[in-house]
């Protein structure tokens, strides 16, 4: 789990041009003394959901810095309002971590790579004799993800897109050939996603902004599809969040007009 502190304070940011608004203040205070302490005894899910609050924050200054202050607060409102149903969500599930749909592989690098590739080559041949079927093909996408993950983790971020491209391309497929399916729409969602956080690490904000709208698009449908869907909401929470990092490390304010659709904050990067 990452560690996470308070957010630094923006009350008197050099050139922030306007104070922060009181209604502000409280959740800087809730954030900062109330919710991070507790994410301790959560799950890495919740961890998020605190990373979250904390970019309302930041967001909701940079706002204020532009000088659209309606826009500011819409956009805080709807990404404070994603963390909470994110942090109900996870309380509730006794500290459901992050999108999970691979399981977590052995500690030891040398030995995890080396079964993840036996996996893959065991999920390419049951694949490439069965390319009619749908679990097959998403048995490969998964295990295609899982060698991406380990990637990423040591840095070898070409190597986790390559992989994490040939995955999107068969949940591409799938969630084409069925469109209702909610399943492989979220896959297809989660692929997007891992390759914005791909894009991200490699300091690329643009292609990562473009993965991250396109996995929020599919995760509002789902969530409007079932609203009572504790996953598909924090599903909602989890995009919002990964294009909130994008207009933080971007440096972007709100822009009066021509917004992104979700998230007023962002502008083409």
């Amino acid at each position: 789990m990452h560690r996470i502190g308070p957010p630094p304070s923006t009350s008197a940011r050099p050139g922030a041009g306007a104070p922060i608004e009181p209604l502000a203040q409280p959740l800087h205070r809730w954030a900062g003394v109330c919710v991070i302490p507790r994410m301790r005894s959560f799950s890495r899910g919740l961890d998020e959901v605190c990373s979250m609050l904390i970019r309302v924050q930041h967001g909701f200054s940079a706002g204020l810095t532009s000088g659209d202050i309606s826009a500011a607060r819409r956009t805080r409102r709807e990404l404070l309002g994603a963390a909470l149903v994110g942090l109900c969500l996870a309380a509730l599930a006794c500290g459901a971590g992050a999108k999970q749909h691979d399981s977590s592989p052995p500690s030891d690098q040398g030995a995890e790579i080396s079964a993840l590739e036996q996996e893959l080559a065991a999920a390419r041949a049951k694949a490439k004799a069965n390319p009619t079927s749908a679990e097959a093909q998403r048995d490969l996408s998964v295990s295609l993800n899982k060698l991406g993950d380990v990637a990423v983790q040591s840095g070898a971020l070409a190597d986790a897109k390559a992989l994490f491209d040939e995955s999107l391309v068969i949940r591409r497929a799938l969630a084409k050939a069925d469109p209702i399916s909610a399943d492989a729409q979220r896959d297809l969602s989660i692929s997007l996603e891992r390759l914005g956080d791909v894009a991200m690490q490699s300091g690329t904000l643009a292609d990562a902004k473009v993965l991250f709208d396109q996995s929020l698009v599919i995760a509002r449908a789902l969530a409007k599809a079932d609203p009572t869907s504790a996953k598909a909401q924090r599903d909602l929470s989890v995009s919002l969040s990964k294009l909130g990092d994008v207009a933080v490390q971007s440096g972007v304010g709100f822009p009066r007009k021509n917004g992104h659709p979700g998230l007023r904050c962002l502008s083409p990067v």
